[in-house]
């Protein structure tokens, strides 16, 4: 993943090369960067290699700020980049062999290992048998196989090319494009820096164009020229990396662009029908308010009348009890007759006097 996040680059001579450039590829991409002489593209390609320091702005590549990086970590990240140079860059004293191992052989990379790895980027670039010419006995696109293959060495995520047909036919030049595309096709992206039209406008790859520092066009599946119907929505762009942290929210920096107020919508004239549902409303809820109140008052009247019936209940019990312990009174059988009845015996009354 690479993104830019309005870079700004200003050489020592005030040339503005970038004015404010923002973009994102996202992993596995094949991308054409164009542009006119003087235009800012090598600018651009230079940030992602870290051969340039912007001046402002944010260059990204794997969740790692490289414009902030210090210098002693450059060569880390250069390890991880495949960079192919329009003059191919080998040393003429070297072997095809010893120009392609020399790039791990800075990194330590042990030497029986280091063998197997050059022996199959010679097979990738079709030139095993020529492991061990030097590279003034090769062609022009033989040495730029060469450069290739020892940007595959490492076998690195991203390969930048600027300008790798530049100085080739355009038989070669297609053959070197179609190795590039090759190795795209195995995960790895590619960015080519080109002029080549012909190039372009048959691969119809994402082309990028810059122009006096800025990308004036990032199309899809496009040509050296504008294709509309091929246009990159710029609203894609934060979708290739969502979990970059923006430049200005690590700045703590407002965004001066402020999101436009939508209009609200008129409130629509009320309708007969709507006026009838809205007066029928409170009347229901009354209803519903006086049917709740009513069940209510049932409740607890019935709770009122099983406490009573519970009351007088355990009051009769205790007068049944208070009852059976009292002790009988005399002369209270009801067979006896008593004294005070007219017809009781005198003389037993008599009696009961003295």
């Amino acid at each position: 993943m690479i993104r830019f996040e309005n870079v700004h680059k200003t050489y020592k001579t005030g040339t503005d090369a970038l004015r404010g450039v923002t973009f994102s590829i996202r992993d596995g991409e094949f991308v054409f960067v164009i542009g006119k002489s003087g235009s800012g593209k090598s600018t651009l390609m230079k940030c992602i290699t870290r051969e340039e320091k912007p001046t402002e702005g944010m260059v990204i590549i794997d969740k790692y700020c490289i414009s902030k990086m210090p210098r002693a970590l450059v060569p880390i990240l250069r390890r991880q980049i495949g960079i192919i140079y329009q003059d191919f860059r080998l040393i003429e004293t070297k072997t095809v062999k010893e120009n392609i191992a020399f790039a791990g052989e800075i990194i330590g990379v042990p030497r029986k290992k280091l063998n197997q790895m050059v022996d199959i980027v010679l097979g990738a670039v079709g030139l095993r048998d020529k492991a061990d010419s030097l590279p003034q006995e090769l062609s022009g696109g033989e040495q730029q196989r060469v450069a290739i293959a020892r940007a595959m060495l490492n076998s690195p995520k991203l390969i930048v090319a600027d300008e790798p047909t530049g100085n080739l036919d355009p038989e070669t030049s297609e053959s070197i494009m179609a190795l590039l595309s090759e190795i795209n096709r195995t995960g790895t992206t590619v960015i080519v820096c080109t002029h080549d039209s012909n190039l372009v406008d048959r691969m119809k790859k994402r082309v990028i164009e810059v122009d006096d520092g800025l990308i004036i066009r990032d199309e899809k599946g496009s040509g050296y020229t504008a294709e509309e119907k091929h246009s990159l929505p710029q609203s894609m762009i934060d979708e290739f990396v969502p979990e970059v942290v923006s430049l200005s929210e690590i700045t703590g920096a407002q965004d001066p662009v402020k999101e436009e107020k939508k209009e609200e919508p008129l409130p629509e004239f009320p309708s007969e029908e709507t006026k009838e549902k809205e007066e029928m409303k409170p009347a229901k809820v009354e209803e519903t308010i006086t049917v709740v109140a009513t069940k209510k008052e049932k409740k607890a009247e019935k709770k009122a009348e099983k406490k009573e019936a519970k009351k007088e209940a355990k009051e009769e019990k205790k007068e049944d009890k208070k009852e059976e312990k009292l002790p009988p009174k005399k002369n209270e059988d009801p067979d006896f007759p008593s004294d005070e009845d007219p017809d009781f015996p005198s003389e037993i009354k008599e009696d009961k006097d003295k």
